[in-house]
């Protein structure tokens, strides 16, 4: 009997339930949640990784040739099982299928304990898996040989190290799941520093796109930071250095997306964040707003607000990004000021020019650059109202 207040045509959320979110159209017969994703699986013969926090839809896994009934995760391995007793094991990182088994009558069950995967179903056998060894050995040395090097850092060296060791390739859909490592690493150094922060939503099933907004005070101007956590792909041995390694030779810093578009975002952010610190060295607490405690001294002392907009599918096009910015007018605006940091001619006909003109109703565009002996040291496109 349905409890009351419940309805499924409308989603109606019940009584003591305290979030109610449709995924799909079809029936679900699994829901395992592991660290920063939800797993679910359906009655189409697949089952879908959403963000925990935000329930983006992250990868879609297919393969399976009947429903899935039951799905875990651990050691890096996803497990699931269908209706015709098939169980499948996949990389969660990679999202490729590592290996097929096949059992006896339909999966109904699946667990993950002390390094081994349990599965039950209606042959009445619980059946006891250890993937293939020589896979999990192959992820554990990933995961002990993709570390950068230790060093004694400034703080930004430091993020930027952590930043450019995460293969956030968007292009490549074993990559996904790096690309939300890359927005979830931005998301946290953002909210560590009183920033107001969301992961969006552009195109179904591709990279999340990170907002941030400090301060919103509609008698300041608002300053907007356009960047890209994706990177493009890397050919090994045109590098002398490995690409997600950040690397210093010759008084210069080598890795993929130093330039293009991490180092940037950090360096724009680290900005506001030293900016913060002198504001809050010379604001005693008693010059502070004493009504308004819900935001540090630094925010509300600052001359203007600040938006952060930061994508993760620039390298393909921008997929998802305009209606991104469309359907979070209400986060983002009013904008000023945009300052775009990756390219020396945007062009007017791009995704990113046309999403981000739409935010700032514009009236004029700046390009700013710095220039030293022979060599740009810095490349700005500014668009301002």
């Amino acid at each position: 009997r349905a409890p009351p207040n419940w309805s499924y045509n409308n989603h109606v959320v019940p009584e003591g339930c305290v979030r109610c979110v449709p995924v799909c159209e079809d029936s679900l017969f699994d829901v395992h949640v592991h660290g920063d994703a939800v797993y679910v699986t359906s009655a189409n013969n697949t089952f879908s990784e959403y963000d925990l926090e935000s329930f983006i839809l992250r990868r879609r896994f297919v393969g399976h040739q009947s429903e899935i009934m039951t799905i875990c995760v651990g050691a890096g391995i996803i497990l699931s099982g269908d209706a015709d007793g098939v169980l499948k094991f996949w990389d969660s990182g990679t999202a490729q299928c590592l290996q097929t088994e096949y059992t006896y009558g339909s999966i109904q069950s699946t667990v993950f304990a002390k390094r081994k995967f349990f599965s039950g179903g209606l042959g009445g056998v619980v059946s006891v898996w250890s993937p293939n060894p020589h896979v999990i050995n192959m992820r554990q040395q990933t995961m002990l040989t993709s570390g950068m090097p230790t060093w004694h850092c400034p703080p930004l060296l430091d993020a930027l190290r952590t930043f450019i060791s995460i293969p956030s390739i968007s292009a490549v859909e074993e990559r996904r799941s790096d690309c939300w490592r890359c927005a979830y690493f931005l998301k946290q150094m953002l909210d560590s520093s009183a920033f107001e922060t969301r992961l969006a939503e552009g195109k179904e099933g591709k990279s999340p796109i990170v907002l941030a907004r400090l301060g919103r005070n509609p008698e300041k101007p608002t300053v907007a930071f356009y960047g890209h956590y994706d990177v493009f792909p890397v050919r090994e041995t045109q590098w002398t250095t490995p690409p997600f390694e950040l690397c210093g030779r010759d008084g210069y810093l080598y890795g993929r997306g130093v330039t293009d578009d991490k180092g940037p975002i950090l360096a724009m952010f680290y900005a506001v964040k030293d900016w913060m610190a002198t504001v809050m060295e010379s604001s005693s607490a008693e010059d502070a707003d004493a009504s308004d405690t819900s935001k540090p001294a630094a925010v509300k002392d600052l001359p203007l607000n600040i938006v952060f907009i930061m994508e993760g599918e620039e390298e393909c096009d921008s997929e998802g990004f305009r209606e991104c910015v469309e359907n979070n007018m209400e986060f983002l605006s009013p904008v000023d000021v945009i300052l775009l940091s990756n390219t020396v001619w945007l062009g007017e006909n791009t995704v990113r020019a046309a999403a981000l003109l739409f935010l700032l109703d514009l009236s004029c565009s700046l390009f700013l650059g710095a220039f030293c002996k022979k060599k740009w040291l810095a490349i700005c496109c500014a668009f301002c109202r």
